[in-house]
């Protein structure tokens, strides 16, 4: 059988447990475990493929796992550099989630969850950022009013967010989750959780 408690702060605990079979028979074993907070670190929102400007990469994305009610989309977009800036248009700016998501590349569509995989082209160097579109996709997104932002897009950049809340969290140099509530909801960032390596590269 399987248990799971969550613990609010660090530290060790005694984990007491007693089994009882159906004659009443019972036997009782304690064990200590050591709890420690998951480091979780806000990324700085943009990302720089490896590689020579030359060539082409291969980008592996891996859906680790969904832990959430909404079916959001998950998505990469092309920027100009590392600030972001997408022509003449910086995160923040009026009409930047629009001009993002026209250079959008579907990752994970609604439906597709834990283990699902995408292979993408990158060219070298370049730089790019994530979004999440919250219970909806980038087409319902480009195809509504956007002044009214429904629904609602979240960037890997938090000055590019409506809310300027940072929506994605780095678990380590490979692992990323995001948020999919305003101003952080519950601030787990495992509503989408996914995995990004870079393959061999190639020529352009």
């Amino acid at each position: 059988f399987n248990l799971s408690h969550t613990y609010a702060d660090n530290g060790q605990f005694d984990v007491v447990v007693t089994v009882t079979d159906s004659f009443g028979l019972f036997d009782t074993k304690t064990t200590r475990v050591t709890v420690k907070a998951r480091r979780v670190t806000p990324d700085r929102g943009v990302l720089s493929a490896p590689g020579k400007p030359s060539t082409r990469v291969t980008a592996i994305v891996t859906c680790l796992r969904r832990n959430a009610a909404f079916r959001s989309e998950l998505g990469l977009f092309v920027a100009d550099d590392a600030s972001g800036r997408i022509g003449a248009l910086h995160p923040g700016d009026p009409g930047y989630a629009r001009a993002a998501l026209s250079r959008r590349k579907v990752i994970f569509n609604r439906n597709q969850g834990r283990g699902a995989v995408l292979s993408l082209k990158l060219k070298g160097r370049s730089s790019f950022g994530f979004y999440l579109v919250q219970n909806g996709s980038s087409k319902d997104f480009l195809s509504r009013n956007h002044a009214q932002h429904r629904p609602a897009v979240f960037f890997s950049l938090a000055v590019a967010n409506t809310d300027r809340f940072g929506h994605m969290r780095r678990f380590s140099n490979v692992d990323f989750g995001f948020e999919d509530m305003a101003r952080g909801g519950d601030q787990d960032f495992d509503d989408l959780v996914f995995r990004i390596r870079f393959a061999a590269f190639s020529g352009a």
